[in-house]
């Protein structure tokens, strides 16, 4: 890691990771929950905050520290409906815990996936 992102704070990294993967600028609006998933090896703990575009065209980037194996294949927007097609398998876990897709910046608290 460099000495520059040592310091970041959460926002700052999310602004960060945004322009890095998917080309826009946002504003990092409040915290809303946290998520912590165990699947070993993997251990993620994930922190949501509510985010605006404010500038650039939403288009695939890079994830720096992945080098010559990107895995980012595209980046768009869904709409809820879009969001209902997609298989409960394959949505994150997070939408477990909703009955309305669309409510998911009404969440709060930390969940264990």
């Amino acid at each position: 890691m460099e000495a520059s992102t040592l310091a970041e704070t959460a926002q700052e990294c999310l602004q960060r990771e945004f322009v890095e993967e998917t080309v826009l600028h946002v504003s990092v609006g409040n915290f809303l929950f946290a998520c912590e998933f165990i699947n070993k090896p993997l251990h993620a703990v994930e922190l949501f905050f509510l985010a605006t575009p404010l500038r650039g065209s939403l288009k695939k980037g890079i994830d720096p520290e992945m080098g010559v194996n990107q895995i980012i294949e595209g980046v768009k927007y869904f709409s809820w409906n879009e969001i209902k097609l997609i298989k409960k398998g394959e949505l994150h876990g997070i939408f477990n815990y909703l009955t309305d897709r669309s409510k998911i910046d009404d969440l709060r608290g930390y969940f264990k996936l």
